[in-house]
C-alpha cells in the first residue's frame, strides 16, 4: 500500500500545464473528489501565484479547512481587490438560481443578464431575478 500513496503526488503533478491543472482541479471538484481537487488547485496556485483563484477557498471550506479557506479567499482578494468570485457575489449560474428559487416555492422565474455595477471602470455582469410566491395568484 505504501507504494500506492507514494506514487500519487508524482502522477498528479508531473509535467502538467497550468490550464490542465485548472481543468483537472475543476473536474475533480465537480466529481466530489475534494482532496485531489485541493492538490490540483494548490498546484495551479504554485504555477501562477499572482492569479487569484477563489475556487481553492470554496473547496477548502467544503473540506472543513476554514482557516485555510479564509487564507485562500484573502489571498485572492489581495491579488485582485474587489474580485467578485472571491466573495461569491454575482457568481451564481442560471440553472442554480432556477433550482434554488423553485425549491423555495417561487414560480414565474425570470432571469435577465445585466451589468449590475461598475468595478474598476468595468461593468460587473450578473443576473437580475424576478419571481413570485406560488401562493400569490399570477396576473393574467
Amino acid at each position: 500500500m505504501q507504494g500506492d500513496t507514494a506514487d500519487a503526488p508524482k502522477a498528479e503533478t508531473a509535467e502538467i500545464s497550468y490550464g490542465d491543472a485548472m481543468d483537472l482541479a475543476m473536474t475533480l471538484h465537480r466529481q466530489g473528489k475534494l482532496d485531489g481537487a485541493a492538490k490540483m488547485y494548490e498546484t495551479q496556485r504554485r504555477m501562477a501565484p499572482k492569479d487569484p483563484n477563489p475556487n481553492l477557498g470554496r473547496l477548502l471550506h467544503a473540506l472543513g479547512r476554514d482557516e485555510d479557506a479564509m487564507s485562500a479567499f484573502c489571498e485572492a482578494l489581495v491579488l485582485k481587490p474587489g474580485h467578485a468570485p472571491a466573495h461569491g457575489r454575482y457568481s451564481h449560474r442560471e440553472a442554480y438560481l432556477r433550482t434554488v428559487l423553485g425549491d423555495a416555492g417561487l414560480v414565474d422565474i425570470r432571469l435577465r443578464a445585466a451589468h449590475l455595477r461598475m468595478e474598476g471602470g468595468k461593468p460587473v455582469e450578473g443576473l437580475v431575478v424576478s419571481a413570485r410566491s406560488s401562493e400569490v395568484p399570477g396576473h393574467g
